[in-house]
C-alpha cells in the first residue's frame, strides 16, 4: 500500500504572505509524488519540517482519511501503478467529486464532442445534424444530462417526424423556416448519433471504480431506435442507367466530368464515399486500404477495409487520388462540386434522382440481384457490420478475397465483360 505523509518541501519557497504550501507525499515503490492540499502554514508554525498547530494537523488527518478511502476503489491494481499514477487518480477523483449532476449541460458536452471530432479530422457532419435537430427541439434552453429520459426521447422522435420550425445560418444571416418531416432513415440516424454522444457523456462523467456516477440515468435500456421500414429504391440505378451516365459526352475538366468519373471510381472501389476518396493518399500498392470516415468511431475495427485496385480503376485512381484535397479546400467543397456535376448529368441523361450515393446503392443491388452474392459477402464489400454477428466477427480473420470476388463480379457485369 502507498504511504501518505503531510510535508513541507525542503526547497519550498514562501507564498507572497510568507506562508508555505502543505503537500502530501505519496510514497510507493521507492518513488514519490506530491499532492496539493490547498492548506498553508506560517513559517513560525513549522518546526523542523513538522506542522505544529493541532487544527491544521486535524484537517490534514481528515484529508488523509479521504485519500485512503478513495484508493480503496483501486486496491486491486495498485501493484501495477506508480506514485504518479496514484496522484493522477486522486486528482481526477477530486475533480469529478466537485462536479454535481446538475452541472452537466448536455448541449455543451455535445458541442465540445463535435469540436473534438473536427480537431481530430474525423467525421462529424451527422453529429452536427443531430445537434442542430436538438436545438430545433428545445431551443436555447439548457439540457441537463439527467433530463434525458424515455419521455424526452419519444418526444424528440415525434418532433423529427413532423413539420417543424428550424433556424439555420444562411449566407451569414440566421433564417427560420418550416422543414418537412424527416424520413425513417434520417430520424433513426439523428437519434443514433444523439445516443452515441449521450453514451460518451456517461463514459466521461461516470467512474464506477471511484464510485462517482454523475449520470445515473440510461433511457436506452427501454427506449429503442425506430426501425427503418424500407430503403428508398430510387437510389439504385439499373445497369443500363449506369452505362448511360458513364458514356454520355461531357466537357473535359468540367463538373459533369468530375461527377461522372468519381462515380465510376467509387463504383469500382465497392461504393467508396466521396469523403474517403477525398482523404485517400496515392500509393503504389495493389490494394486500396482505408478506414471509413462515417463509421470509424463507432466500430471496434475502426471500419477498416482493403479493396483490390483493379486495372480498370487505375487511370481514375491516379488522376484523382491525392489531388482532390488540393483542388478542393474541404470535403464540403468537393461534395458541392459533385452535386453540381450530378445535376448536369440528370439533364444530359434524363435520369431523375441521380445522386453520387446512387452508385453505392447500385453496387449493392447488382451484387445481390444480378450476381447472387450473399448478403454477408455484400456487407463485407460495402464495409458494413451485421449487428447480429458483432461478437462472432471479432473471432473471424478477414478474408479480403471475398471482397475481391464481389467487386470483380459486379464490375464485370456493368462493363459487359460477363453475361447476366
Amino acid at each position: 500500500m502507498p504511504k501518505f505523509t503531510p510535508v513541507i518541501l525542503p526547497d519550498a519557497k514562501p507564498n507572497y504572505d510568507g506562508t508555505f504550501d502543505v503537500k502530501v507525499r505519496i510514497g510507493h515503490k521507492s518513488r514519490s509524488a506530491y499532492l496539493d492540499t490547498g492548506q498553508v502554514v506560517p513559517k513560525k508554525e513549522i518546526s523542523k519540517g513538522k506542522i505544529k498547530p493541532m487544527w491544521i494537523v486535524e484537517n490534514l488527518s481528515n484529508l488523509l482519511k479521504g485519500i485512503t478511502e478513495t484508493i480503496k476503489n483501486i486496491e486491486y491494481k495498485l501493484d501495477a501503478m506508480t506514485a504518479s499514477d496514484i496522484k493522477t487518480y486522486i486528482e481526477n477523483s477530486k475533480k469529478k467529486a466537485s462536479v454535481s449532476v446538475s452541472d452537466i449541460d448536455f448541449k455543451i458536452f455535445f458541442s465540445e464532442h463535435i469540436h473534438k471530432l473536427k480537431e481530430q479530422d474525423k467525421y462529424y457532419k451527422t453529429f452536427q445534424t443531430a445537434f442542430n435537430a436538438l436545438n430545433d427541439y428545445i431551443g436555447n434552453d439548457m439540457l441537463l444530462a439527467t433530463d434525458i429520459n424515455v419521455s424526452f426521447l419519444v418526444g424528440f422522435e415525434t418532433f423529427l417526424k413532423g413539420e417543424r420550425k428550424i433556424t439555420r445560418l444562411n449566407q451569414g444571416v440566421q433564417r427560420t423556416f418550416t422543414s418537412k418531416s424527416e424520413k425513417g432513415a434520417s430520424v433513426r440516424n439523428i437519434l443514433r448519433d444523439f445516443r452515441t454522444v449521450f453514451n460518451a457523456a456517461r463514459f466521461k462523467h461516470n467512474d464506477e471504480d471511484a464510485g462517482v456516477i454523475l449520470i445515473p440515468n440510461n433511457p436506452y435500456k427501454k427506449y429503442k431506435l425506430p426501425e427503418i421500414k424500407s430503403v428508398r429504391s430510387h437510389r439504385a440505378l439499373t445497369i443500363e442507367e449506369i452505362r448511360t451516365v458513364w458514356s454520355v459526352k461531357v466537357e473535359p475538366n468540367s463538373r459533369p466530368e468530375l461527377a461522372q468519373e468519381l462515380s465510376k471510381l467509387s463504383f469500382m472501389l465497392c461504393g467508396i464515399n466521396a469523403a474517403d476518396l477525398y482523404k485517400l493518399k496515392l500509393t503504389k500498392g495493389k490494394r486500396v486500404e482505408y478506414n471509413r470516415s462515417k463509421t470509424e468511431d463507432r466500430r471496434k475495427d475502426n471500419a477498416f477495409i482493403s479493396i483490390k485496385l483493379i486495372d480498370e480503376a487505375i487511370p481514375l485512381y491516379q488522376k484523382y487520388i491525392g489531388q482532390l484535397n488540393k483542388r478542393y479546400s474541404s470535403e464540403a467543397s468537393l461534395n458541392r462540386g459533385i452535386k453540381s456535376g450530378m445535376d448536369a448529368l440528370v439533364k444530359l441523361t434524363g435520369i431523375e434522382g441521380l445522386q453520387f450515393y446512387s452508385f453505392r446503392h447500385s453496387f449493392a443491388s447488382i451484387a445481390r440481384n444480378e450476381c447472387r452474392f450473399s448478403k454477408d459477402d455484400i456487407a463485407m464489400a460495402m464495409n458494413h457490420v451485421d449487428s447480429a454477428n458483432r461478437v462472432t466477427d471479432i473471432y473471424i480473420k478477414k478474408d479480403w478475397s471475398i471482397v475481391d470476388d464481389v467487386q470483380r463480379g459486379v464490375v464485370d457485369i456493368v462493363l459487359a465483360k460477363k453475361e447476366r
